[in-house]
């Protein structure tokens, strides 16, 4: 059996989720991630956008660009929606984007720089679904 991670009990963890959020006052309550402003944002991140009272996200755009594999759009508390933009490959170090998100016709824009340490995926231990007890 053949193993793409150094043991069966390890799993590559895809994304990293942002360490902090914010929250523009031109819309309605939205907890944004990564942060405005934030530094050292590892460079497989998502972008997450976490609604309490949902607004619709039209359209996301990030310059420099950045291809996005995926975007997930999840319920939250009682009323509210996470909406998850996963890259398709991790973005570039140390390198500061400017990012937009459409909320149907208001825009809100800021910027983070990434991380200058190259890309190495992490490991978490989780039991493989191959491996006997």
């Amino acid at each position: 059996m053949i193993y793409l991670t150094p043991s069966p009990y390890l799993h590559e963890r895809a994304y990293s989720a942002p360490a902090a959020f914010w929250h523009s006052p031109d819309i309605a309550p939205c907890f944004i991630g990564p942060a405005s402003n934030a530094t050292e944002v590892p460079l497989d991140t998502t972008v997450v956008a976490d609604q309490i009272r949902p607004m619709g996200i039209n359209e996301f755009q990030l310059s420099p660009e950045a291809p996005i594999a995926r975007r997930v759009d999840e319920h939250s508390g009682l009323a509210g929606r996470c909406t998850t933009f996963y890259f398709s490959e991790p973005l570039q170090p140390a390198t500061t984007y400017n990012a937009t998100l459409f909320f149907s016709s208001t825009p809100v824009s800021w910027n983070f720089t990434t991380t200058a340490e190259p890309y190495y995926p992490r490991y978490e231990a989780m039991p493989s679904a191959s491996a006997s007890p």
